[in-house]
């Protein structure tokens, strides 16, 4: 008998980029339009620099891949939205995607040509594939919620004594259980068992008992909630909730996981990405300390080198003339720091 060969794989998991459009926000449209070339470009320069640093041999993408896929009724648009979706996750065949409500939409407002629309662009909901010595269980507990019919689905998932299973909406927990020392919100230490327009914050009890009954696995991962929680089911299951991967929605910190699977078992590291918001506040405190540098400077320069005699009889300097040299500086300084970081957003 020819022993498998072993190879220690890292496995990337990426959740809820809700990738933001249009609809998402009520702004002016110039802040909109920031917006949405500022949360792009933080993912997609988080993403490569991550596949760069790591080279993972698989990532999922946890659900709610872009933000109001469910609302958008033009198929043409859609196909240009999930074209601007690959520029920041370029795609590939070790590249595996969720269907979250942001999606397909949620319980009765799921509309099935939503899904096929998502199935089209992105593959099947519900599907399992086995990598590394592990059974990967990706399942739509999105539609499960929705449609219990579909529960018999749960009876066609292999066996296997390693098996992880992805769910977009975290499994029920009861209120008492905290998520522990590593989230970030500080509203709230726990996942509450809320619903409302398109989303529903935990899957029913029943359901979840279902699942872990089913599957038997032997690590959860789910997203949705945007913020990382670590809770214990029944029977030693741990399930670890994901933070959303855009500095878009609503934390300041947003992060990943990374699997480190082997022979002797696997091992997960939760990674934080930077405070963009904090970045960008560091830029204005550089914009002001350059101003006030600035003008004493100018001041300085400003005073004419003469002799005592041609000083007696020369003008002073008016306000007028140092604010026409303040805004020339201004202009040289910004025409060179505005080519340089246009220089550094194409060449970075």
């Amino acid at each position: 008998m020819v022993k498998p060969r072993w190879t220690h794989s890292k496995v990337m998991l990426i959740a809820d980029p809700q990738m933001t459009d249009d609809k998402s926000y009520e702004r002016h449209w110039l802040i909109m339009a920031l917006t949405k070339f500022y949360s792009a470009l933080y993912m997609k320069r988080n993403y490569r620099h991550l596949n760069y640093q790591l080279k993972p041999t698989d990532t999922i993408i946890l659900g709610d891949l872009m933000d109001n896929g469910r609302e958008w009724q033009d198929d043409g648009f859609f196909d240009k939205e999930v074209q601007r979706f690959h520029t920041i996750f370029p795609p590939n065949n070790h590249l595996h995607y969720m269907a979250g409500n942001h999606d397909i939409g949620f319980g009765q407002r799921i509309n099935a040509t939503r899904v096929d629309r998502f199935e089209h662009y992105f593959g099947p909901t519900f599907y399992t594939f086995e990598k590394h010595g592990f059974l990967f269980v990706v399942l739509d507990t999105v539609s499960l919620c929705s449609n219990e019919s579909a529960i018999p689905l749960l009876d066609n998932i292999p066996q296997h004594p390693r098996t992880l299973l992805f769910t977009h909406i975290p499994l029920y927990r009861a209120a008492s259980q905290t998520c522990g020392p590593y989230r970030r919100q500080s509203r709230s230490n726990w996942i509450l068992n809320e619903a409302g327009y398109q989303y529903q914050n935990l899957v029913p009890e029943h359901l979840s008992n279902l699942i872990l009954d089913k599957v038997k696995p032997l690590l959860v991962f789910s997203g949705d909630d945007h913020d990382y929680c670590k809770v214990i089911h029944r029977d030693n299951v741990p399930e670890m909730t994901l933070p959303t991967f855009s500095m878009a929605q609503g934390v300041r910190f947003p992060g990943l996981m990374v699997l480190d699977l082997a022979q002797e078992g696997l091992s997960t590291h939760l990674c934080w990405l930077p405070d963009q918001v904090e970045l960008f506040i560091q830029y204005g405190y550089l914009l002001i300390f350059t101003l006030v540098c600035l003008f004493p400077w100018r001041s300085g320069t400003n005073q004419p080198s003469l002799s005592k005699e041609e000083l007696g009889i020369t003008q002073p300097t008016t306000s007028v003339g140092l604010k026409k040299h303040v805004l020339s500086s201004l202009r040289y300084v910004a025409c060179v720091a505005i080519t340089t970081y246009i220089f550094c957003l194409c060449m970075f």
